[in-house]
């Protein structure tokens, strides 16, 4: 069981001086404290950065492992970009999540002023969904009552889900597993793609063409979309001719972060803006895909340059995160475990270098029965909060959290150790706080008709037959 503790470390690239985070991992033994990393080493790292960043070139890979600034990397070709005069609207940002396109928005805001560029703000980062829907919306290839919006997955669970079952006599399990299969369909294009684990008893003829009734109707009722068909409904009107993603948004630039995340469909849509002409920047790493359970395709980040031969390549390898030691385990691990077409790279911290160097310490435990392994967790964390590191700085990692879960939370709560449990529900996702999610968004929006449903269903004693006979004869269907 690993923990993750956050340290200050110096920058990975621009103001020598200033706060950053390092990420290292501990056991028992505690973690590294300040650990001063060279100017030199700054400096070296941050020309490899920036001759990344800096790349000319049609298209651009950036292999970034862990804690070696790929997020500093795009701040700075954003802001590069942008002092090479490119308008900021016609330049689109990319991330996975939308807490990543968030968290990178800010940054990249952040950066530009600090380095007085003014336009930063004006740069569109979202994630992919969003970028698609955009682009649908400019179009007007969107036949809804209203501006669709991305259902988040509580919405997709307790609206869509919710309804589909009420609507058939299904189960929450076969509701699920019957939506799933067709997000496999619009992620991949293919039926039963690798990855996708048929349910027993399999999804029948009958229930497929169940789903799609609904999905229509439903859909245009709420005008919303489910996060798996927008990118592949984009796709397919760019494919048609209906759509031109670059004269539509003026697009001269395209970079896309996580790249590694990405499923075929995504991949396609990002080829179908390339072969317009666009100059793309790509990164990731394919050692950090870790979304295949949604379709992630770690090939398009490994096999980019061999589609595009005359990109631009780039690699970062020196970790500001952890230490020798830390970086030698990982690096061992995978490469006893590598994945099909690995790109291969060599992590290399920059504490072993620091003054004085740092090597840290790799713990492996074994422990004869699960109630001595969560003692020893909730002893470590115990001892690590002692020692003066923040109990939000400690993260527990599970292989398994339905069985171990359970054991390792009683176990730090009879030591005292305060914890957040992954169970536990968040106040944007209990009914208190969607409802008052629900109704800012009204205010905001009067034609949002996913709030209006929440608000309705989340009134005390209205069920889910209930609020969509209501919902269902108050909005527009067309």
């Amino acid at each position: 069981m690993l923990f993750s503790c956050r340290q200050p470390s110096p920058p990975r690239g621009g103001d020598a001086t200033a706060g950053k985070k390092c990420l290292s991992i501990a056991a028992i033994l505690g973690v590294i404290s300040n650990v001063p990393i060279t100017a030199q080493q700054v400096q070296a790292a941050q020309a490899i950065q920036h001759a990344a960043a800096h790349d000319n070139s049609a298209q651009i890979r950036l292999v970034a492992g862990p804690g070696t600034g790929k997020s500093f990397s795009i701040e700075e070709r954003v802001y590069w970009l942008l002092q090479q005069g490119i308008n900021p609207t016609r330049l689109a940002v990319v991330s996975f999540t939308r807490a990543s396109s968030r968290e990178l928005r800010d940054r990249i805001q952040r950066y530009c002023l600090q380095h007085g560029q003014q336009n930063g703000d004006q740069v569109a980062v979202s994630t992919l969904h969003s970028l698609a829907l955009r682009m649908l919306r400019r179009a007007g290839l969107l036949q809804y009552p209203a501006n669709p919006l991305v259902l988040d997955s509580w919405e997709v669970e307790n609206i869509f889900d919710a309804e589909f079952g009420h609507v058939q006599h299904l189960g929450k399990t076969r509701t699920e597993e019957i939506r799933r299969e067709h997000e496999a369909l619009w992620s991949t294009g293919q039926r039963n793609p690798a990855g996708y684990a048929p349910p027993d008893p399999p999804i029948t003829d009958p229930e497929r063409a169940a789903f799609i009734a609904f999905h229509g109707p439903t859909t245009q009722t709420y005008a919303c979309v489910l996060p798996g068909e927008i990118v592949r409904q984009c796709l397919g009107h760019i494919v048609a001719g209906n759509l031109d993603p670059v004269a539509l948004l003026h697009l001269e630039h395209l970079i896309v972060d996580e790249f590694q995340d990405l499923n075929p469909i995504d991949l396609q849509f990002v080829d179908e803006v390339i072969g317009r002409g666009v100059p793309t920047f790509v990164a990731g790493d394919d050692d950090q895909s870790i979304y295949s359970f949604r379709y992630a395709s770690p090939a398009g980040i490994q096999n980019f340059v061999q589609r595009y031969a005359q990109a631009g390549q780039h690699t970062l390898e020196d970790c500001f995160r952890c230490t020798s030691t830390i970086a030698g385990a990982a690096h061992a691990l995978i490469l006893a475990n590598p994945g099909p077409g690995r790109i291969p790279k060599n992590l290399v911290s920059l504490y072993g270098g620091s003054a004085p160097p740092v090597q840290g310490v790799v713990h492996r435990w074994r422990f004869g029965n699960a109630a001595n392994e969560s003692e020893a967790i909730a002893q470590s964390c115990r001892a690590l909060i002692q020692a003066g590191v923040p109990a939000r700085d400690l993260l527990i990692l599970l292989s398994n959290q339905r069985l171990q879960s359970r054991s390792i939370t009683l176990a730090l709560a009879a030591l005292g150790v305060q914890f957040e449990s992954p169970q536990e529900e968040s106040f944007t996702d209990s009914k208190v706080g969607r409802f008052v999610v629900a109704m800012l968004r009204i205010v905001c929006d009067m034609h949002d008709y996913v709030a209006h449903r929440l608000v309705l269903g989340l009134r005390p004693g209205v069920g889910v037959g209930t609020a969509m006979a209501s919902e269902k004869l108050s909005l527009p269907t067309s």
